[in-house]
Formats: structure tokens, sequence, C-alpha cells
């Protein structure tokens, strides 16, 4: 789980540098599932 966790967090801080836009929705997707 807490690589995981790292990988995620890496890829989502790539993805922001690339195309902040749809990070944002995947993002809300994401917290949604979270929660």
């Amino acid at each position: 789980m807490e690589k995981e966790v790292i990988t995620n967090k890496w890829t989502m801080e790539v993805a922001v540098e690339t195309q902040p836009e749809k990070v944002l929705v995947n993002t809300r997707k994401q917290i949604l599932k979270i929660v």
C-alpha cells in the first residue's frame, strides 16, 4: 500500500506539470473514491 501511495503521489506531481487541467478532474474523482 505505501509503495502505491508514493507512486501515485509522484505520478500526480509529474502530471500536474504536464497537464494541470486533467489532473484537477482526476484528483476530484480520486478524492471521491477515497471518501
